[in-house]
């Protein structure tokens, strides 16, 4: 994960310090908040293996499918019940065939990508004693071609614009931090080698 330069991580040393101001692999960075954890050392520490389901339904409606003329719209239903309407992305599959109001496959990782941090850095900001008001995050991935030619998802941006509140607020260094620690116990981060950078602004409650 990156961090906008000059908010440097604690407890790294210089060549530590090089790979955060470019990429640094998951695991290797051990910056804490400043403040610590109210009870356990990470998020997962009194979890256990849970299954996370989901449906995906494709009907064809097209006489045409061998000829690649068919609609990619499907839906996708979660174990609470909430169905999504979905279709690729029309960057990839120009309408009819796909339908750009729906949610693409892209965007929905950028979405659980930045959805996982902010959950994880607002636990950590809660147990380091900092209030928050307010969370939003403008994320974008870049779809481009890996050495043999596959396209993938190889960076998100994350943006997360945050509102603070209370007496104590963070500093810079507190606030990069609470994004290093929110990238480490991140559950979806850890299980991708996409490239994620952030790039945070912070201001007071008015």
């Amino acid at each position: 994960m990156y961090v906008q330069p000059g908010l440097r991580a604690k407890n790294c040393d210089p060549i530590c310090q090089s790979e955060l101001l470019t990429t640094i692999a998951l695991g290797k960075l051990t910056a804490g908040v400043d403040t610590p954890l109210r009870s356990g050392h990470n998020i997962a520490s009194n979890m256990t293996m849970h299954e996370h389901k989901a449906t995906i339904r494709w009907e064809r409606t097209s006489e045409e499918f061998v000829r690649g003329r068919y609609s990619r719209e499907h839906t996708w239903t979660f174990d609470g019940g909430f169905t999504v309407p979905a279709s690729p992305s029309p960057h990839v599959i120009p309408p009819p065939w796909s339908n750009p109001a729906s949610v693409d496959p892209e965007e929905a990782f950028v979405a659980s990508v930045s959805s996982c941090h902010m959950l994880t850095f607002l636990w950590a900001a809660s147990n380091a004693g900092f209030q928050l008001d307010s969370y939003t995050d403008e994320a974008a991935g870049v779809l481009t071609k890996n050495d043999a030619g596959t396209l993938w998802v190889s960076r998100i941006t994350l943006r997360p614009h945050i509102v603070w509140s209370g007496v104590r607020q963070p500093t810079p260094d507190a606030v990069a931090d609470l994004h290093h620690r929110a990238h480490r116990e991140c559950f979806i981060a850890n299980s991708i080698k996409t490239e994620v950078i952030v790039v945070p602004e912070s201001e007071p409650s008015s």
